[in-house]
């Protein structure tokens, strides 16, 4: 079960992760254009294997593709 409930990563650790900024991931969040996330109070965290989902949907070979 630990490693099923991975340490969940903040948006500082995402955004470092990913290169991108925090307010690119809060937009992403409000949109709800980026991974799932979760939220304890106001503070935002991320599933580790959501985020890895989240890049594999978003992963292309050609420029004229769309997400699923």
């Amino acid at each position: 079960m630990a490693d099923e409930r991975r340490k969940l990563a903040t948006p500082e650790e995402f955004a470092e992760y990913s290169g991108l900024s925090l307010q690119r991931l809060a937009d992403m969040r409000y949109h709800g254009t980026g991974p799932k996330f979760i939220k304890y109070g106001r503070a935002v965290r991320y599933r580790w294997a959501d985020i890895y989902t989240w890049e594999d949907a978003n992963t292309f070979q050609r420029a004229d593709q769309v997400a699923a």
